[in-house]
C-alpha cells in the first residue's frame, strides 16, 4: 500500500499509477489507471491483465513495477512513490 503524504494540507494532486511487468529486469508491458483529480486519498478500483512471456518459467525472472504519479498538464509528471514486487 502507498499512501500520499504531503506537508502542505492546500496541495492538490491528481494522482494515476504506473505498473510494468519486467521480466529478466527489462520492462516488456505497460499498464496506468486513470487519473484521480484532486485528491490525497485516490481509491484505484481497477484490474489489469498482463501476459508472462512464454519463455518464463515459473515466476523467478518476473516483477511487478509500481509508480505513484501527480499528472500535471503543463510539466513533467512528478514520481511520488515507488515499489517493485517480486517472488
Amino acid at each position: 500500500m502507498m499512501q500520499i503524504k504531503y506537508c502542505c494540507r492546500h496541495v492538490v494532486l491528481d494522482p494515476y499509477v504506473k505498473m510494468y511487468l519486467l521480466y529478466n529486469s527489462q520492462r516488456i508491458a505497460k499498464k496506468k489507471t486513470h487519473v484521480k483529480k484532486r485528491t490525497l486519498n485516490p481509491v484505484f478500483n481497477e484490474s489489469f491483465v498482463f501476459d508472462i512471456p512464454v519463455g518464463a518459467e515459473g515466476l523467478d525472472n518476473v516483477s511487478l513495477e509500481f509508480m505513484l504519479l501527480d499528472w500535471d498538464r503543463v510539466t513533467k509528471n512528478e514520481v511520488m512513490r515507488h515499489r517493485e514486487l517480486s517472488k
